[in-house]
């Protein structure tokens, strides 16, 4: 973000939307109560659970489902008169908002922090783990696996991705991926191998740390055939749609035009 608007922001002729853009540098993320949705859902009231400051923001077609006593999290942005969650936001609904504001709080009364800002830039995975997980450490052990082959691939892929120094959250979020796909399909596993290397890859996706290994690469760390190792992640990428395009929604944000953001 920063980059961005040191490039581009000169390039803004309107005074008020450069001065917006500086604004956007400082922007941290946080978590917050949706205390109004308007008729029209065009926009909704948010409380931020730290400091009680209201914002209104702008709601885009994606994001319609949310309504008032909701959680969400993520980072706000001015734009104009209101606000926008940028690339956009998760959330959780009102049976679950309770539980999860008291956690979160309470994982920041713990932390070392004493300014809220603080605690969310430095402390980010470990919330986000907290909201996506209930816990800020996930492990294959966590977990109620069908059969042992499962858990198998878990615990391999768990101990291959530590070998290669993805940090703990980042891997729980394999080891989740993996669950879901488990629960929906009880995949009957023969060869853990093409499971695992089908596993690593569309993590490396999400999260490309030393670059994306090809088919021929993890099939030779793997010894499992190219072929295999892509028809599984074919499968899983299926499975997992949902959930994939929410964390491609997280990292790169949606498409949306200068206009729409400061109007």
């Amino acid at each position: 973000m920063e980059e961005y608007v040191d490039i581009y922001g000169p390039k803004y002729s309107r005074p008020r939307t450069r001065d917006l853009l500086q604004r956007w540098k400082a922007a941290r993320p946080s978590a917050y109560m949706v205390t109004k949705v308007d008729e029209q859902r065009t926009y909704m009231k948010v409380q931020d659970i730290f400091t009680g400051e209201q914002h209104q923001v702008r709601i885009y077609e994606m994001e319609t489902d949310v309504e008032a006593g909701y959680f969400v999290f993520g980072t706000l942005l001015p734009a104009g008169a209101n606000s926008i969650f940028f690339p956009t936001f998760l959330e959780l609904p009102t049976e679950y908002a309770g539980d999860m504001r008291n956690m979160i709080l309470e994982l920041f009364e713990k932390s070392s922090e004493t300014s809220p800002v603080e605690f969310m830039s430095n402390e980010f995975i470990d919330v986000f783990m907290v909201f996506m997980f209930g816990k800020a450490k996930v492990t294959a052990d966590d977990y109620h696996w069908q059969t042992s082959k499962q858990r198998e691939v878990a615990e391999m892929f768990q101990i291959r991705m530590k070998e290669y120094d993805y940090d703990e959250e980042i891997v729980g979020i394999g080891l989740s991926l993996w669950h879901k796909y488990c629960e929906r399909k009880n995949p009957r596993i023969i060869k853990t191998g093409i499971y695992e290397a089908a596993l690593v890859y569309m993590l490396e996706m999400i999260y490309p740390y030393e670059g994306l290994s090809t088919h021929e690469e993890l099939a030779e760390e793997f010894d499992v055939s190219p072929s295999s190792i892509s028809t599984k992640f074919r499968e899983l990428e299926k499975v997992l749609q949902e959930e994939l395009e929410k964390y491609d929604e997280m990292i790169n944000g949606p498409d949306l035009d200068d206009e729409f953001l400061f109007d």
